[in-house]
């Protein structure tokens, strides 16, 4: 009899934890609009690693409040740090962002960087011909 051997990768190590691992810096977007909060953790490169929205929590219009925003974020935050990452980088978009930051905030995880990409008008539209009497 021939007996199998279980395989593993060329380093040694099974895949399944070569996938549970997040590295040690990571980027977490987060974009918040009129109806919806998503944060999504990504590598430098730009590869998902997680991602959360306000729905995980609440429902309906309820899922666009800085609560439900903070509650996602700290289901991001959690999942970072019970796999390994120590280092975030944040990128910002929309309204509400403050309570999502509030949320990654958390014991050993290090905030490097808050970038804040929320466009900005420079002037605004034309106005109105004036009305002649």
């Amino acid at each position: 009899m021939v007996e199998s051997k279980s395989r593993s990768s060329s380093s040694g190590r099974s895949k399944s934890s070569k996938h549970n691992r997040c590295p040690e810096k990571v980027m977490v977007h987060i974009k918040t609009t009129s109806n919806n909060c998503i944060i999504t953790a990504t590598n430098m490169n730009g590869d998902k690693i997680y991602s959360s929205s306000g729905r995980v929590t609440q429902k309906n219009s309820r899922k666009s409040t800085t609560g439900a925003a903070k509650e996602a974020a700290e289901a991001v935050a959690d999942y970072l740090k019970k796999h390994g990452a120590s280092e975030i980088i944040i990128k910002m978009k929309g309204g509400h962002n403050s309570a999502a930051v509030k949320g990654l905030n958390v014991d050993g995880i290090k905030i490097l960087i808050i970038k804040e990409l929320t466009p900005v008008a420079h002037g605004g539209v034309k106005l109105r011909k004036q009305r002649r009497i």
